[in-house]
């Protein structure tokens, strides 16, 4: 994959994660609930608490996500430069960074909180994207070999 790519990817990853956090938290809401009520349309009861537990788990597994592709565009950027085992360290650092500011920015959103709990969830995030790159180095060495 070319320079200009990876830098591609990584900043429009980064613009959308943004843009997902600038929403208020109504709007917010608004993309869960689209999603618990696809769930509904399969037949799947998620009335009182097990679908407010649903709507915690989309929101969270949301937060998994972004941070697990931030990882991998980061590392594929940093790869660019930096051709150590460090790479890895880095890129979990940067989208442990951005988490942080994510948060931060969120203070300022109406009907939004900065939350260290989520934090934590998208550095788990990054950690399982850091764990994807390793399988897929794995896996290209196995072949290889």
């Amino acid at each position: 994959m070319n320079r200009n790519l990876r830098w591609f990817l990584l900043i429009s990853w980064l613009i959308l994660i943004f843009v997902l956090s600038h929403m208020a938290g109504e709007e917010s809401s608004e993309q869960s609930r689209f999603v618990v009520w696809l769930f509904s349309a399969i037949g799947l009861d998620l009335n009182g608490w097990f679908g407010e537990m649903t709507m915690w788990i989309v929101r969270k597994a949301a937060h998994t996500f972004e941070y697990f592709m931030l990882c991998i565009f980061a590392h594929n950027v940093i790869h660019i430069y930096i051709r150590s085992n460090r790479r890895f360290l880095y890129a979990l650092a940067a989208a442990f960074f951005y988490a942080c500011t994510d948060e931060l920015h969120q203070i300022f959103i109406n009907g939004r909180a900065g939350c260290i709990e989520d934090i934590m969830i998208d550095t788990f995030g990054a950690l399982l994207g850091l764990l994807s790159i390793f399988l897929w180095y794995y896996i290209k060495k196995a072949r290889t070999q």
